[in-house]
């Protein structure tokens, strides 16, 4: 099974709850610890492209699960090149480069933060 959930948010703070929540019961996709994982990270993406995008511009999630992989987009406007780091801009990048299994950022007019998860054991995925 697979599938894609997209979503434009409007930049407000509740916009990253309700990032995290579109992960709350997905069909068929990663293990519920990988799930948990997975919310954070969203969380983190949405938050980094609040608050580093355009100010009053949309930023767009999309959620694919392909059978085997979870992948995570998160676009803004604007250029944005984030560094793993522990500095006082905090630890949300940190965060996703433990928990993801690949993470990326593709850059231009606009930035995607993506991240991708898998289950460490082929049929771990919950009603996959």
């Amino acid at each position: 099974m697979t599938w894609e959930i997209t979503r434009s948010l409007e930049c407000k703070p509740g916009d990253v709850s309700t990032a995290r929540h579109l992960l709350e019961d997905p069909p068929g996709s990663l293990s519920a610890d990988r799930m948990d994982d997975a919310r954070l990270i969203v969380t983190e993406l949405v938050a980094n492209a609040i608050q580093h995008g355009i100010a009053q511009r949309e930023v767009d999630l999309v959620v694919r699960w392909d059978g085997r992989t979870l992948r995570l987009e998160v676009r803004s406007a604007g250029v944005f090149h984030p560094r793993v780091s522990t500095g006082s801009r905090g630890w949300g990048l940190v965060l996703i480069d433990a928990l993801a299994d690949r993470w990326g950022v593709d850059s231009g007019d606009a930035t995607t933060v993506w991240a991708e998860l898998e289950d460490p054991a082929p049929g771990a995925a919950a009603g996959g």
